[in-house]
Order: C-alpha cells, then structure tokens, then sequence
C-alpha cells in the first residue's frame, strides 16, 4: 500500500509553547511507514511557518492531508500567543478534514522524551517567564 492511500492510518501532532517549534507525522497502524518530525527555531513566527512546514513534512512523507486520522497539539505552559496559532491549525485542519483533535500537556510531551528509562521516573521541569518568573512541574511516564 503506498503512503497516499493510507486513509486515516497518520496523526499529526503540532507543538508550539515555545521558540523551537515542531510537529510529527506518526503512523498508527503498521506498515503505512515511518513517520517524521521537524523542529525549527520560531520565535514569535509560528504564524509564518507553521502551515509551510506541515505542507513540507506531508510532501516529505509522501501524504496528503485526507491521509489523517486524527491532530494531537500541545496544550501549554507555553506563549499564548504561540498556544493559539498551534491550536488554530490544529482545529482548521481537524475541521476540514472532520477529524479529532487531541490536546496534550507540553509538559507530558516532554516527559514522554524520557519513556525509555521506564515507568515511575518523575521529573520536575522549570521553566522561566515573563517578568523574572519562573514555573514549574513534576510530571512522570505512565505508560
């Protein structure tokens, strides 16, 4: 089966909470290929190259966006701004394509960064705010 034809076999997942954005294409169903992410430096524009980059790693993967079975996109801590051009995407590609979004903690996402170490690792992420603040998080791998 050619990647083109795997109708509803692909997730898209879109991650914009900070400078660095990335998205993933992930297969859900095996033998309908191997998926890929793209990270790239997107400090106050998202707006600008978010949809470019989608277009990029579909073309790359061979896929066009009927292919998609469903858009998982980081929910925060992150930029505002930043949160609303990820969930903007993610809801006209959902609404499209009549798809389900799925909204994750970036916090998760990044736990789930430590997944080969096992389950019952936690790890407190800090990070720093506007103004001199800083926040943070205890978050661990569950599956």
């Amino acid at each position: 089966m050619a990647q083109g034809d795997a109708r509803g076999n692909w997730l898209l997942g879109i991650e914009t909470s900070s400078d660095v954005a990335s998205i993933a294409l992930v297969p859900t169903a095996s033998g309908v290929g191997h998926g890929a992410e793209l990270s790239w430096p997107a400090p106050r524009n998202q707006t600008a190259t978010l949809l470019a980059q989608v277009d990029h790693v579909l073309r790359a993967c061979n896929l066009e966006p009927e292919a998609l079975g469903g858009i998982v996109v980081a929910t925060g801590p992150g930029g505002f701004n930043a949160l609303r051009v990820g969930m903007s995407v993610a809801k006209g590609f959902a609404f499209a394509l009549d798809l389900p979004i799925f909204g994750v903690g970036t916090l998760d996402i990044a736990a789930q960064g430590f997944a080969h170490l096992g389950v019952g690792f936690r790890w407190c992420f800090v990070w720093g705010g506007r103004g001199g603040r800083r926040g943070g998080s205890v978050v661990g791998v569950v599956c």
